[in-house]
């Protein structure tokens, strides 16, 4: 499937529509060019006779639209009626007739999809942007917001520089943004592609024009939504209401890549969709059954690899004995790290970053859970404990058996003491970096760094809670990196490369933290969380962003920094989601079967 697709758009040109009987019956009236007293194109003539719709009209033989049957039907009246041939037809095709279907039509969204794309396709696409935007064909001079705001979003998530002072030319005086200049806005589709535009492509610094365009298009969708007015002016198909309700319901900062496929596997309609112009157009390379065919293949063999994975880290976390008597419902807990991670990271080839990150992230909160038992201060932390745990960890060597009490501990140290506790966890960390070091003793070195660096921060003078979910975040970015192979070597060398990449960890820091502290206060419904955590993280999000999608100046390479951005989104999503939404997208990700 994957060959015919790659076949199919190598081979479309400037693009593919369907047969229009609308535009087939002006081509017919063309007249010979050779003087004679006949039709130009007689095959036009002859699609049309044979073309005619059982209820007597043409147009779409699949949706009833009156605007379609009508203005089809006409045309192909006059062009028989112009040659004075097939009369039957002609008489056939009464109005009444066309307008007689009860067919009902059904309606959707248009969503832009990402299609995996060459780099010089992306160059191809750069050399057509203008300063005026782009049309919806290279040859138009008329540009749209529609097109203009798909290409200024493809464009910035993939490292070029364009302005967004070209939806300028968009906005109208009352403050509206319309499709096209001088036209009066009617589309969802172009608003829902505007504001995925003006969410996903905004950094800091940008010209107002692009926050305004955000405002106003989220406005706008939110009231047709609530009016259940998501009827859209360029498109027929079903998925309007779950498109434009995901859309507004998870704002970029929130959509996880994984989920986000999941939920348009059920809101694509293939080659059911039908776009409209001044009659029904159907565009084979936009919406195909075989790219929904393939990407149903392509998510149940990513279920199928997750349900190996996760059959894998059950049988490690059975191992890890009594984690539950440190406030850790472990299988709870590890199924919600694996999940976050493969909605993030799911590629085939990176099982190890996934499992890497649900290893981490559970044992973090394990030991979390330790550090903050018996602590009256919910804000404070068992410092001792800490400082027993970088110790049995740090000097793992020389103990015996790392899940057995270390004798040399007080003897009124029980198996339910904080000593007993941290020097069981350090054994099962030990255990973890060995594990996922696999033998390579840099891999192992690394991991043993980041582990006692976020073991280190709880036995400082300042072990706030606002900062440990900012540090358990950097752990996990760089448990995942070191695991990937990216980031591999000595001690030394991983601090003369903290200062390359200081800016991420700052923000994810920074970010992490104030989601885990402040997020779990707001209340209220869906929309209202989502303006709160923009006035709360909003800027500190697109700053983020522009770090990670704007290339040049940054000698972090492109994986690493979508990394942080991974597990930066995952503490958004959790802090935006109830357990309820969570629990749901667990089972459409991970077990729900793609039908």
């Amino acid at each position: 499937m994957i060959e015919a697709i790659r076949a199919a758009l190598g081979s479309t040109g400037d693009g593919e529509i369907n047969i229009s009987a609308y535009d087939t019956a002006w081509v017919a009236l063309v007249k010979s060019l050779n003087g004679d007293e006949g039709p130009q194109f007689p095959s036009c003539i002859d699609w049309i006779a044979q073309n005619q719709l059982p209820d007597g009209s043409w147009g779409d033989g699949i949706f009833f639209l009156v605007q379609d049957r009508i203005i089809s039907t006409l045309a192909c009246i006059i062009a028989l009626k112009s040659w004075k041939i097939h009369d039957d037809a002609c008489k056939k095709g009464t109005l009444s007739t066309a307008l007689s279907n009860n067919n009902k039509p059904s309606y959707v969204l248009y969503r832009a999809t990402y299609i995996y794309v060459t780099h010089e396709e992306y160059i191809l696409l750069n050399r057509h942007w203008s300063e005026e935007g782009l049309a919806f064909t290279k040859g138009c001079r008329v540009k749209d917001i529609d097109d203009t705001a798909m290409g200024f979003r493809l464009l910035r998530l993939h490292g070029y520089h364009v302005s967004p002072c070209v939806f300028k030319r968009f906005e109208n005086g009352d403050g509206q943004f319309v499709c096209y200049a001088r036209q009066s806005n009617q589309s969802v589709s172009a608003m829902y592609n505007l504001y995925r535009a003006a969410d996903q492509g905004s950094f800091p610094g940008d010209d107002p024009v692009l926050q305004r365009a955000k405002s106003y298009s989220r406005a706008f969708l939110r009231e047709r939504r609530a009016s259940d007015q998501l009827n859209d002016k360029w498109i027929i198909s079903e998925g309007l209401p779950s498109e434009v309700g995901y859309g507004l319901d998870f704002p970029w900062e929130a959509c996880l890549p994984r989920i986000e496929t999941r939920m348009y596997l059920e809101q694509y309609g293939g080659s059911h969709d039908v776009w409209i112009g001044k009659v029904l157009y159907r565009m084979n390379m936009v919406s195909n059954d075989m790219y929904l065919k393939a990407a149903k293949a392509d998510f149940g063999n990513f279920q199928r690899l997750c349900r190996l994975e996760w059959h894998d880290l059950k049988r490690w976390c059975d191992k890890i004995s009594n984690i539950e008597t440190y406030g850790v419902a472990s299988r709870g807990a590890l199924l919600r790290a694996y999940f976050l991670a493969a909605a993030c990271i799911f590629e085939p080839s990176r099982a190890a970053e996934r499992l890497a990150w649900a290893r981490a992230a559970v044992l973090a909160e394990a030991i979390s859970c330790c550090l903050l038992s018996n602590v009256d201060d919910a804000c404070a932390c068992n410092k001792t404990t800490a400082e027993w745990l970088v110790q049995e960890f740090t000097n793992g060597d020389d103990i015996a058996d790392s899940y057995e009490y270390s004798p040399a501990r007080r003897d009124d140290d029980g198996p339910n003491s904080p000593a007993w506790g941290a020097s069981s966890l350090a054994g099962v960390l030990r255990e973890l970096v060995n594990l996922q070091a696999s033998g390579n003793a840099a891999v192992a070195g690394c991991l043993r760094g980041a582990w006692i660096e976020w073991l280190m921060a709880w036995t400082g003078k300042e072990t706030e809670k606002a900062s440990r979910a900012g540090d358990t975040a950097l752990l996990l970015a760089r448990t995942v990196e070191i695991c990937s192979g990216r980031r591999c070597g000595t001690e030394k060398d991983l601090d003369l490369l903290l200062r390359d990449y200081s800016k991420l960890q700052q923000l994810t820091r920074c970010i992490c933290s104030r989601l885990a502290t402040e997020a779990p206060a707001l209340n209220g419904e869906t929309m209202d969380k989502i303006d709160a955590l923009d006035r709360m993280v909003g800027l500190e999000m697109r700053e983020l962003a522009q770090c990670v999608f704007r290339s040049g100046g940054s000698s972090v390479d492109r994986e690493t920094r979508q990394t942080f951005l991974h597990v930066t989104k995952s503490y958004y999503y959790v802090a935006l989601c109830s357990p309820e939404t969570v629990e749901h997208h667990i089972s459409k990700v991970l077990f729900e079967d793609v039908v």
